[in-house]
């Protein structure tokens, strides 16, 4: 993937999602978005989404609940959501293609739901064309490999 690095690009440099602190870093960044009201127009600005999309998809994303295998509850805070969503209002010189694909990829899911699909089935079949998890562990290997490069023996 040719993607650039930058201060900023990244909170904080974390570079697995699924660390402690990128976790810790998800659940406040996540209840910072639930209380803006500056990130809609931006982002549908950014991404040529009417602002009433961008607001279904932040509704459904930070402030709903859903039926989930889980019980019913708000979706678990996602440090590759939170990141995405953080360059998308704030840092759009740092947007990165699987940033776009959240939001084709929600969009597609609530539709999804609307017709009655389950919420585990919507993002299954949504998966099938705007695969945001596998585009986001492959952003986030590379910015691993880039953090911690590989020393081959000669």
């Amino acid at each position: 993937m040719g993607f650039k690095v930058n201060s900023g690009g990244i909170s904080g440099a974390i570079s697995d999602p699924y660390s402690k602190d990128a976790l810790d870093h998800a659940e406040l960044y996540y209840e910072e978005i639930r209380h803006r009201t500056d990130d809609i127009e931006k982002i549908a600005k950014l991404t040529g989404h009417t602002p009433e999309q961008i607001l279904k998809v932040k509704n459904f994303l930070f402030l709903d609940t859903h039926i989930l295998s889980s019980g019913i509850k708000r979706f678990d805070p996602s440090f590759e959501i939170a990141e995405s969503w953080q360059r998308l209002s704030d840092m759009q010189r740092f947007v990165q293609p699987h940033d776009f694909t959240l939001i084709e990829h929600e969009l597609m899911e609530m539709d999804l739901i609307n017709k009655g699909l389950s919420q585990e089935e919507a993002h299954k079949e949504t998966c099938k064309k705007y695969d945001y998890p596998t585009e986001t562990r492959k952003f986030y290997a590379d910015l691993q490999e880039q953090s911690n490069p590989r020393i081959d023996k000669l």
